[in-house]
């Protein structure tokens, strides 16, 4: 069975669930955009990704609220699509 490459498996561990969260927030090229918002450069991002360094706990909260913002813009994005759907 295939998958896509925008579906990744289950998260394996932290590094794994901050892959994951990447390519939700920014699609298959995610690490230069998710160091930006992480404030750290791409070389840093790759370490906790290849978990040769530690995730530091900051990290969670700022991605959290990433997501739940992307998600609020999501939704209203799916209303808008309805309303052009419907007429």
């Amino acid at each position: 069975m295939s998958r896509s490459i925008t579906q990744p498996a289950s998260p394996r561990g932290k590094s794994g669930m901050l892959r994951m969260c990447g390519v939700a927030l920014y699609g298959d090229y995610y690490i230069a955009d998710l160091a930006q918002l992480l404030d750290v450069d791409r070389k840093t991002l790759r370490g906790w990704l290849s978990e040769k360094r530690p995730i530091p706990s900051r990290v969670w909260p700022v991605i959290y609220f990433r997501l739940a913002k992307h998600a609020q813009n999501c939704e209203s994005l799916r209303v808008k699509l309805t309303d052009l759907i419907q007429t």
